[in-house]
């Protein structure tokens, strides 16, 4: 088994209680549909908008990851374990195909795959894994669907599911209650993208990670090298919306059309760890769907000024 992704599937792979919550396109928290929400609470006119989660994440056969990710019905009270949940159909991620890109350290981008190849298709998704240490992690979803008279791909909005890992890999059907000790905090304070950019660069900041470019097929590695967040930014492209999210995580992206007419998607994602002082980045292009360019890098403000 290749080094790299013995490492990576060490990190990845197990049973992960979390809590979720869905934003919009501009960072507002949605609340959650009205039909999993109990009567009593609409009753008292308390608005939800965090799922306990659970997700059962394992290597397959085909050297890919399986993921099943699982949401436990909102109720009234503390409820015991084995409650009721929605169970999403299972996914392959980084499925060993050219959309995909991870690293030894745990972290992973996946674009949308050939959004293309169906016509019919009307929504979609890149996903993006952050790991932070501890066992712990980001995993942000970006959902995409085709809006729009001229029914164009755009980003609808973005899941962020913080996470810690319970144990390893059993194909768990059951969530914890009571949020497995996890608090809510789709509510709570954004992070401040301007507070971001000054902090790393009030002194000497440096990244480690790798970079694809899949038309060379090139993979560039870096290690300790300088770094600049609006630099990082700026690779991305013109038209980018970068907002901050909670839980110390932020995003920017653009979808729309390139000059030769494909669908051009561009995402950055990044969490910050506790210290404030260092974060995981993950940036991807793709184009009609298909991974063309990804970073995954370890950034940590190493010297102040």
């Amino acid at each position: 088994m290749d080094a790299a992704w013995k490492s990576f599937t060490d990190r990845v792979v197990g049973e992960w209680d979390g809590v979720c919550a869905t934003f919009d396109a501009d960072g507002e928290a949605r609340e959650l549909p009205e039909y999993y929400v109990p009567q009593a609470y609409r009753d008292w006119d308390v608005q939800l908008y965090d799922w306990q989660s659970q997700c059962s994440m394992n290597s397959t056969e085909t050297s890919g990851l399986s993921c099943v990710s699982r949401r436990m019905m909102p109720t009234v009270g503390c409820e015991a374990d084995a409650i009721a949940f929605t169970e999403e159909v299972p996914e392959d991620l980084i499925s060993g195909n050219s959309n995909a890109f991870f690293t030894a350290q745990g972290h992973a981008t996946q674009s949308p795959g050939d959004i293309m190849a169906d016509p019919k298709a009307f929504d979609c998704k890149a996903e993006h894994i952050l790991t932070l240490g501890n066992d712990r992690r980001i995993r942000m979803v970006h959902l995409l669907k085709k809006m729009g008279s001229e029914r164009q791909w755009r980003v609808q909005g973005v899941e962020v599911h913080v996470e810690k890992k319970d144990s390893e890999y059993h194909g768990r059907r059951e969530l914890q209650g009571c949020g497995g000790g996890m608090d809510p905090f789709a509510k709570t304070a954004a992070q401040s993208i301007d507070e971001v950019a000054a902090t790393f660069a009030t002194g000497r900041t440096t990244a480690s990670g790798f970079s694809l470019d899949a038309a060379a097929d090139v993979v560039t590695e870096q290690t300790g090298a300088d770094w600049d967040f609006n630099a990082f930014v700026a690779r991305a492209g013109e038209g980018l919306t970068v907002i901050g999210l909670p839980k110390q995580t932020w995003t920017g992206f653009s979808c729309g059309p390139a000059a030769d007419g494909r669908v051009c998607l561009r995402i950055l994602c990044g969490a910050l760890a506790e210290d404030g002082r260092s974060m995981v980045v993950a940036s991807q292009v793709s184009m009609d769907g298909v991974l063309t360019e990804a970073e995954l890098a370890d950034v940590a403000l190493t010297s102040s000024s």
